[in-house]
């Protein structure tokens, strides 16, 4: 159980749930046949989940991790299953996530109007971080929320951000425990280092009290803000 990020707990949960459902209605005992492997997917592709949203791919992710055993295979990888995932595949083949990329010269023109920084409300250099911080870093939403004002020093030209858990792409043999705030000075309109010191020493020090999180709310009671309200504040400077 441990092997399994909280992501994946709740992405499999619900599957989980399901199978002993199905498994109870069905009086099925520990040792299910394929059969009742390819029965239970297709209760889940007739519910019109499909493999395009992946829900079918984590109901089977699911099934194997409980450690079924069918025919010798785990049962995610039965050869059954596998052709009939094809087949699913080939009836409802995958759709595209994201179907355009938005210019990013026209948000980072947008950002440049948010100056000087010193004029601008709390709303909007907390929006013009997080945007900055996910585009000149490449960095995941994960990521962003896991900044600690605990764990962080200050130099001349950046700041750098170690992280105490887990990333959401760490694995064995990738060490991904920093993060490094650069000063820009072609331009400070654009700078990260720039915005992040308005914000941390001269907007929020006296408002976050004990708040860990780098990113509070920018009305009161100023709490650390969800990964969900981080996302929602990118795609409000995207609207912009």
């Amino acid at each position: 159980m441990a092997s399994w990020r909280k992501s994946t707990k709740k992405g499999y949960q619900t599957y989980i749930h399901r199978w002993v459902q199905y498994c109870d209605k069905r009086q099925i005992d520990q040792t299910p046949s394929v059969n009742d492997i390819l029965e239970f997917l297709t209760t889940l592709f007739e519910s019109n989940l499909g493999y395009a949203c992946s829900a079918l791919k984590t109901a089977r992710s699911a099934l194997s991790s409980l450690g079924l055993k069918v025919e010798g295979f785990s049962a995610g990888t039965h050869p059954l299953v596998v052709s009939y995932m094809k087949g699913v595949f080939n009836i409802r083949p995958t759709v595209s996530r994201y179907t355009h990329i938005w210019d990013v010269n026209k948000v980072l023109h947008y950002l440049c109007k948010l100056s000087p920084v010193k004029q601008l409300s709390l709303k909007y250099l907390t929006l013009k971080l997080v945007m900055l911080l996910a585009l000149t870093y490449a960095a995941r939403i994960d990521t962003v929320h896991k900044l600690s004002v605990y764990q962080f020093k200050k130099t001349s030209s950046e700041f750098v951000f170690q992280f105490s858990s887990l990333l959401k792409q760490s694995q064995p043999g990738f060490e991904c425990s920093s993060m490094r705030v650069k000063a820009y000075p072609p331009d400070r309109r654009l700078c990260s280092y720039f915005v992040m010191k308005e914000y941390f020493f001269l907007r929020t020090c006296n408002l976050r009290k004990q708040e860990e999180s780098l990113l509070i709310s920018y009305v009161k009671p100023h709490s650390g803000v969800s990964k969900d309200t981080q996302c929602a504040f990118s795609c409000d400077i995207e609207s912009k």
